[in-house]
């Protein structure tokens, strides 16, 4: 499990730098694409029949050819001017979607500039909340009549239309600024298009310049194919994975390790765990002071999530999150804890966990006031909430009860598994009254009143 956990945690890893790395691979097979075109079009033969992308996936291999490879011309090829021709159609096609994306962006700015003003002065409107219907008497025969209802009805609806329109004013705004910063966006990307097909043109007339000045065209080409090499070359000493194959592998080493765990029937194993530790839950919290409401209880602990909830009478699940008060949470958790132990005791060596539990302050839940909990003994009454003074005696016996428990609980799992659990309490409370043959004194390894909770060497 731990293997399979790793595993997908290297995957999740990969797939998040997956779009990085294709955005620096189609870089890479942009500036070969360049250079292999200008080439094209300089000597009238392709350099390499490949492509762009072969260079990237195999440097190795394709710089081995080119050294090796030797110049050809063809004089009468007129691919010069067919990439020239292309690129310009490109270049006129590109500046025409940039105009129009500006030309969008100003109007999307008129937009949101109206939708300010529109907002700074929405305030000062007065406009009808709703339409009155009124009755109308006859000068006649004084009877009442409504010929107007269907004209009111009407106008109720407008005024509710309104209403409604003018409160998505606020928002009128923010889509606005989301569909200009989209735009911005657009606009960047059509702009270094633009560049790139700029670049190649001058790059092609700075061509002919270099022949004017009687370079000649094999010069020129073998300058192109020495760029080339030097790019291969940076892409040997500077190698990148091949993320997709990574991820591909791992992927198949997830399926492996997956069909390998499903031999363990680990569903069933789980299901099993899930029971056991339900059945001690619900045991143990027979004798804690749950709330009455959500007797009787039927907790349930998902192992999958780490959920805890207790399942109604009526089927609804009620999650620990909403479980009421702070002795609710407290006895939740007390339960959990103590039959997570019971579990790792009976499977004994088989569990690599140690059957230990450390609980601070449990009994904080009802005497939170532990800050003014500075005398040499345990004062109930100075610790309990305010709404809780003269109360300290109830509060007390539910203390004493669930301190009770954890004996009891750490006695029976000994009885039941053979192992004792090691459970540590450090806490305010002291001189309690355990149920049935217990004594709290036998329980206390040390005070921190007088001494502080650690204890310092004589020499310190």
């Amino acid at each position: 499990m731990q293997e399979l956990s790793e595993k997908k945690s290297v995957l999740r890893r990969l797939e998040n730098l997956l779009p990085r790395k294709n955005i620096e691979k189609k870089q890479k097979e942009e500036k070969f694409r360049v250079l292999l075109s200008e080439y094209y079009a300089l000597t009238g033969t392709p350099l390499i029949e490949g492509g762009e992308s072969a260079l990237v996936q195999h440097p190795a291999k394709w710089l081995e050819l080119l050294q090796e490879l030797s110049l050809k011309v063809d004089s009468s090829s007129d691919e010069f001017s067919v990439q020239l021709n292309k690129l310009e159609k490109i270049q006129t096609t590109l500046f025409v979607e940039l105009r129009s994306m500006e030309v969008e962006r100003k109007n999307v700015q008129s937009s949101i500039n109206y939708a300010i003003r529109y907002s700074e002065n929405i305030d000062d409107l007065s406009y009808p909340q709703s339409a009155d219907d009124v009755q109308i008497e006859c000068p006649f025969c004084h009877s009442d009549t409504t010929p107007l209802v269907a004209e009111i009805n009407k106008l109720d609806s407008a005024v509710k239309w309104l209403n409604t329109e003018l409160r998505k004013s606020p928002y009128m705004k923010e889509s606005f600024q989301s569909n200009e910063n989209k735009i911005d966006s657009d606009i960047k990307i059509k702009k270094a298009e633009l560049l790139t097909v700029n670049n190649e043109i001058r790059a092609l007339e700075n061509q002919i310049n270099k022949m004017s000045k009687r370079q000649s065209i094999r010069d020129s080409a073998l300058k192109i194919k020495l760029k080339i090499e030097n790019y291969l070359e940076d892409l040997l000493d500077n190698p990148s994975k091949d993320i997709e194959d990574e991820i591909k592998e791992i992927k198949k080493s997830i399926k492996v390790l997956k069909d390998q765990i499903k031999e363990y029937r680990l569903d069933i194993q789980m299901a099993n765990i899930e029971e056991f530790i339900n059945k001690s839950m619900n045991s143990i919290s027979e004798n804690l002071d749950f709330e009455a409401s959500y007797k009787p209880l039927n907790l349930k602990f998902l192992l999958k999530n780490f959920d805890l909830w207790n399942t109604r009478a009526d089927g609804k699940k009620v999650f620990l999150r909403s479980m009421g008060s702070g002795a609710n949470w407290l006895y939740c958790h007390l339960v959990l804890f103590i039959s997570l132990q019971k579990l790792f005791c009976k499977l004994g060596d088989k569990c690599k966990i140690p059957p230990i539990l450390f609980l601070d302050q449990p009994s904080q839940v009802y005497f939170p006031n532990i800050s003014r909990d500075n005398k040499t003994e345990f004062s109930p009454e100075e610790l309990a909430p305010i709404d809780k003074v003269g109360q300290s005696d109830d509060d007390i016996k539910c203390v004493e009860r669930f301190f009770s428990e954890i004996a009891i609980q750490c006695d029976t799992i000994e009885t039941e598994t053979g192992q004792m659990p090691q459970i540590i309490i450090s806490d305010h409370v002291d001189g309690l009254n355990l149920e049935e043959e217990y004594d709290f004194e036998n329980f206390v390894r040390a005070r921190w009143r007088t001494r502080g909770f650690i204890e310092l060497s004589p020499s310190g």
